[in-house]
């Protein structure tokens, strides 16, 4: 497990206590980042951390939570571009819940978070999950995120690729960043096989699945994996490539609908949308793929590590943090068809390499990216951003 160092060596003396922790993100949909928030505050050591979460809208995230013991949910309708009274509100739960201390997710809620800490003094950590959609020259985001960085007690990244990239944006403290790697549990033990699995989704016994999970935007790189599968399906006639995944972009869907048109891929490349049960796509994959063009980290890779599948991904950002090309995974580079397809194709023919790579990164998954030691250094974080 990766330890905060710093943090550590300022807990050892502390007694217990109890904590009042808010939780804020941007979004409620399903996604790795809202994951990553859902198993931080559902899997909070109870009684010792309360968690509040505060929500833009009903959503998945609200579905999830509100079944989750001890966890209190509330709701804040509020639209515009920027919400003052959204600011009030966070205030107002600060005080009326006596919050020890506000976790932020994602840019918005960690600036709002920010602005509204300062009323009420209240220390603040803020993960950062990916890189924003805005140009590193934008002057206006840069003193938001220089507002987010003066405010936070920890700064937390999901990866040291994250973290650098917005040490170039504004100043802060390294002693005050922290990069702490996502985390997920070892699956549990599937009821049904694999042959089980692909004909719940589907496919036959004799189908090669070839799998991608994500929501559907242009980061995520689809239409390269859609060219390199054009070149495969000919070579791979078993091959059935399966992206589960909601559309979070319905015009770049649609152009991806029409790609797989002219591609002739519509009998061999299916967009089966978010799939609540998730492990039984790991569960009927034989290959997974990341074609992402950036990635903060990737919350899909290492559950796929989880699930003992060989995995193809591109050098985005974080892949390159979880893989070791040609030992735990195969890299090739971002918005190749051709580099994707040479690299799927490495991985189908050769079932010795397939092996390999599965087995090591299973290893790693268990040694390095568990959802029990990322719980471990948040609850450091907090205990520490409170008590100094």
């Amino acid at each position: 497990m990766r330890k905060v160092s710093w943090i550590i060596s300022s807990l050892m003396n502390n007694p217990a206590k109890h904590y009042n922790i808010l939780h804020l993100i941007d979004t409620t949909g399903h996604g790795g980042a809202e994951t990553v928030f859902k198993t931080i505050v559902s899997g909070l050591d109870q009684p010792r951390y309360k968690s509040y979460v505060l929500l833009s809208d009903h959503g998945w995230l609200f579905d999830q939570l509100s079944a989750e013991p001890g966890v209190r949910v509330l709701v804040f309708n509020g639209k515009g571009r920027f919400n003052f009274s959204l600011l009030q509100k966070i205030v107002k739960v600060i005080r009326k819940y006596q919050i020890n201390l506000v976790h932020t997710h994602l840019f918005g809620s960690s600036l709002y978070g920010s602005l509204a800490t300062c009323v009420t003094r209240t220390p603040v950590v803020s993960t950062f999950h990916g890189i924003p959609d805005w140009r590193p020259d934008d002057l206006f985001n840069k003193i938001k995120l220089s507002i987010i960085f003066a405010r936070a007690k920890a700064v937390v990244f999901v990866s040291e690729h994250l973290k650098n990239y917005f040490l170039t944006m504004a100043y802060i403290r390294p002693r005050r960043t922290a990069c702490i790697y996502n985390g997920t549990t070892t699956p549990k033990v599937c009821k049904i096989d694999k042959h089980q699995a692909k004909k719940e989704l589907g496919f036959s016994e004799s189908d090669i699945l070839v799998s991608a999970v994500g929501n559907i935007k242009p980061i995520k790189g689809y239409d390269v994996l859609l060219s390199a599968a054009e070149s495969l399906v000919s070579r791979f006639p078993d091959v059935k490539f399966v992206v589960a995944g909601a559309p979070a972009d319905t015009t770049y869907y649609q152009n991806l609908l029409n790609l797989r048109v002219k591609l002739n891929l519509v009998d061999s490349f299916f967009f089966i949308g978010y799939y609540e049960k998730p492990d039984i796509v790991y569960k009927s994959s034989d290959l997974f793929v990341l074609p992402s063009l950036s990635e903060g980290f990737s919350l899909a890779i290492i559950e796929a590590m989880a699930h003992k599948l060989p995995v193809v991904a591109t050098k985005s950002g974080g892949p390159e943090e979880i893989l070791e090309n040609g030992v735990t995974g195969k890299l090739v580079s971002p918005g190749s068809y051709t580099e994707l397809a040479q690299g799927i194709t490495e991985v189908l023919e050769n079932q010795s390499f397939q092996k390999k790579i599965s087995e090591n990164g299973f290893g790693v998954f268990l040694n390095k990216f568990s959802e029990i030691g990322m719980i471990q250094q948040y609850q450091y974080l907090y205990k520490f951003s409170i008590n100094t």
